[in-house]
């Protein structure tokens, strides 16, 4: 994003501070609202909560892209935003993987390699 933001945003736009705001926010925030959202992935289950990040991505894409390129402040908003959005909803990946392995579990009703090495490969490549 930050290779994005100083491409697209001219500096004498967006001051040094609040581009700090911005990176910093784009690393935090996907944190703490996978902290503070356990009772929608409760409520909800994890495949739809991806989902819904899915279609506010590309709506936030359709809304930024009629907007254009000019408004500098959405096109920072807009990245901001992407990078929270992303961020959390691949934190939510291993929740999948976890059920699998449960269900392999359950299906062979013994212990087999499969979760060190579905874990493993995931490991490398996330």
């Amino acid at each position: 994003m930050m290779i994005f933001a100083d491409n697209l945003i001219p500096r004498d736009v967006l001051s040094s501070s609040i581009r700090s705001i911005m990176y910093g926010a784009g690393f935090i925030c996907p944190r703490c609202l996978v902290l503070t959202d356990q009772s929608c992935l409760k409520k909800f289950d994890y495949c739809k909560i991806i989902l819904i990040s899915f279609y506010l991505e590309v709506t936030a894409s359709i809304v930024m892209l009629l907007l254009g390129q000019q408004y500098y402040y959405c096109l920072a908003l807009y990245l901001t935003i992407i990078m929270v959005i992303v961020q959390a909803s691949v934190s939510l990946f291993i929740l999948p993987l976890a059920d699998m392995v449960d269900a392999n579990l359950l299906k062979f009703n013994q212990q087999s390699p499969f979760p060190s090495v579905f874990f493993g490969i995931n490991a490398v490549f996330t």
